[in-house]
């Protein structure tokens, strides 16, 4: 039996949401879908894409979605919803209404980049270079035993492009010739209707996701970690899996609902 003078374990903060005052910030691989072995092949459920549109409508569109991938590919995995989102770890931005914001990238920078990446890619097999906006991407999920390697190849690049910035992920590392980061994008998007003056909730699975938990745990929000490994956030949730149960149950809850930008927290 419990005894009455023992503390008791602080709730989990998340079961405790009100749409009326919640922005939610979500980032896509290794939160809403699982990490796949190319980014191509990753799957996202219907009843995913649904619940997501539900909390959208139940927050009054106060929910975006903050990525490493391209804008365009969000929308192509989530369709047909079409969010706010930052793609790119914020180098692009598009808002409610659909304006979309771009860092300004130099062109030629740019193509001596993916050149490098590529060939470096095209000589070893299993790596793949992912490129998007302003950013190549090393991927050598497939080939775990080149990861030393290919974390020296990118960093022996780094002094050839100015105002560039190395993103460590799981499996992948990334030269990025954009400086802004996923902070930069939630906390631009707070400045906007309808996330305006609502209480921001970030979810994340990685260490490109730290600076937006950072900058919403100053704020007063809450920043969960989904998986393991160190992190800055206030909660976590398990896995993806745990994530998605947790998206079923607050679309179930918050259901019918449909929320104004609030004036304040609560």
């Amino acid at each position: 039996m419990r005894s009455a003078f023992e503390k008791r374990p602080e709730p989990n903060p998340i079961f405790q949401l009100d749409h009326a005052n919640t922005a939610l910030f979500l980032d896509f691989d290794g939160v809403i879908a699982e990490i796949a072995d190319h980014p191509s092949e990753v799957a996202v459920e219907k009843d995913v894409i649904e619940n997501l549109g539900r909390l959208s409508l139940a927050l009054g569109n106060a929910l975006a979605i903050v990525s490493g991938r391209e804008i365009s590919q969000l929308d192509s995995f989530l369709s047909p919803l079409r969010l706010p989102s930052a793609g790119v770890h914020g180098a692009e931005r598009r808002d409610t209404a659909g304006r979309l914001f771009r860092q300004e990238v130099n062109a030629d920078a740019y193509s001596r980049l993916r050149h490098a990446v590529r060939e470096f890619a095209a000589g070893r097999k299993g790596l793949f270079a992912e490129l998007k906006f302003g950013s190549v991407a090393l991927h050598f999920r497939s080939r775990p035993d080149l990861a030393d390697e290919c974390l020296r190849f990118v960093e022996s690049l780094k002094p050839g492009f100015d105002d560039s910035r190395i993103v460590h992920g799981k499996m992948v590392v990334e030269m990025k010739l954009a400086n802004r980061n996923k902070a930069d994008a939630v906390t631009e998007f707070l400045r906007e209707k309808p996330f305006f003056r609502r209480k921001p909730v970030v979810f994340g699975d990685d260490v490109t996701d730290e600076d937006a938990f950072r900058a919403v745990n100053a704020l007063g929000g809450i920043s969960v970690k989904v998986g393991d490994g160190p992190t800055s956030a206030t909660c976590r949730l398990a896995s993806p899996s745990e994530f998605r149960a947790w998206l079923a149950s607050t679309a179930e809850r918050w259901s019918g609902s449909s929320a104004q930008p609030a004036e304040g927290y609560k």
